[in-house]
């Protein structure tokens, strides 16, 4: 998302996120079936648009043949992880920023699933919890990362407070090598996590999920495993 932002350029996504007032309650392929925009100022009306993240002023105006005009956002495969959840809510829901696009949530997919737009938690909780029983954490992990690149909601498996035992059976390994330190344990986990995503070409943040720190020192693990005593 950064790149949208820090590459000087001006995309159709600043354009919808700086749009007028009054076009305000337009989904996304509204705004864009209804008008387009260009640096260059037309003879006819339009609005005129400053996007003071780039420093670019661009003018929106109506088409002039809008029932022969139909948008689409460019599709994007389910593996690609929060771009996909993002690209939902600009389909269903008007909004002007990143930030609003997230309702108040820390991933767009939790944003999603808040929203109602994703409605398939249940059959990815149903898988994990079936295979909870009868698999190793290791298991549990390279589940939980097949489950995620493929699109479904995991995130009700990592940050739902009600299914927090789920994320614990991943690292009850982890908590038995660390003297039970579950900070420990957890940040192994992300460690874990983190080589599975990268060997399928993808990375934690790509779906929203928190990095592991980095334990370079036995002071640092000390550091962590005492840190819930302080």
């Amino acid at each position: 998302m950064n790149e949208i932002i820090n590459n000087e350029q001006c995309h159709d996504l600043l354009v919808y996120f700086h749009r007028p007032n009054d076009l305000k309650h337009l989904k996304y392929a509204e705004v864009f079936n209804q008008y387009n925009w260009s640096y260059q100022q037309p003879q006819r009306q339009c609005y005129t648009i400053h996007i003071e993240s780039i420093n670019k002023t661009v003018y929106l105006v109506k088409n002039k043949d809008q029932n022969s005009s139909i948008t689409r956002i460019e599709m994007i495969p389910i593996m690609a992880g929060e771009i996909w959840y993002l690209r939902l809510i600009l389909l269903n829901v008007p909004v002007d920023s990143f930030e609003e696009a997230l309702h108040g949530d820390r991933t767009f997919q939790l944003a999603a699933i808040a929203l109602g737009i994703v409605k398939d938690k249940s059959e990815c909780l149903l898988c994990y919890q079936e295979a909870s029983q009868y698999s190793t954490p290791p298991q549990l992990r390279a589940l939980f990362v097949l489950l995620t690149i493929q699109g479904f909601p995991t995130h009700i498996i990592f940050d739902e407070p009600s299914n927090i035992h789920l994320k614990q059976m991943m690292f009850q390994d982890y908590l038995y090598n660390n003297n039970h330190s579950v900070q420990i344990a957890y940040n192994e986990l992300l460690n874990d996590l983190s080589h599975r995503f990268l060997e399928e070409n993808h990375t934690l943040a790509d779906y929203g999920l928190p990095e592991p720190e980095t334990l370079t020192t036995e002071l640092q693990r000390e550091k962590i495993k005492y840190n819930r005593e302080e």
